[in-house]
Parts: C-alpha cells; sequence; structure tokens
C-alpha cells in the first residue's frame, strides 16, 4: 500500500511527495511537487500500518 509512494520519493522530488495524487490508477501526482502536510500523512498512514498488530 505504501510502496509506490515510496517510489515517488526517490522519482519527483527527493524526500517529499506530491501534494495530491489521482484517485485512480496509475495516480498521476499533481499540485506542487513537494507539501509537508502531504509527507505528514503518508508517515501517519506508515505508523499506523506498522503498528497494526500492536491495536488489540
Amino acid at each position: 500500500m505504501i510502496d509506490p509512494i515510496a517510489n515517488h520519493l526517490q522519482a519527483a522530488c527527493v524526500g517529499s511527495i506530491s501534494e495530491i495524487f489521482d484517485g485512480d490508477a496509475p495516480m498521476t501526482p499533481r499540485g506542487c511537487f513537494a507539501q509537508a502536510w502531504s509527507v505528514a500523512e503518508v508517515l501517519r498512514a506508515w505508523l499506523l500500518i506498522s503498528n497494526w498488530n500492536d491495536y488489540p
């Protein structure tokens, strides 16, 4: 689920992700090429997924 975003981190503006993506494949990035709140949301989702088994 996070792999396409990880690929985008290395392909576009290194270390950041685009502001928005299309909801349908191929999920084309749009908006500005680096957006802090987009990075923050991906980090939040990654933490939730990686700690999923810790929740009852």
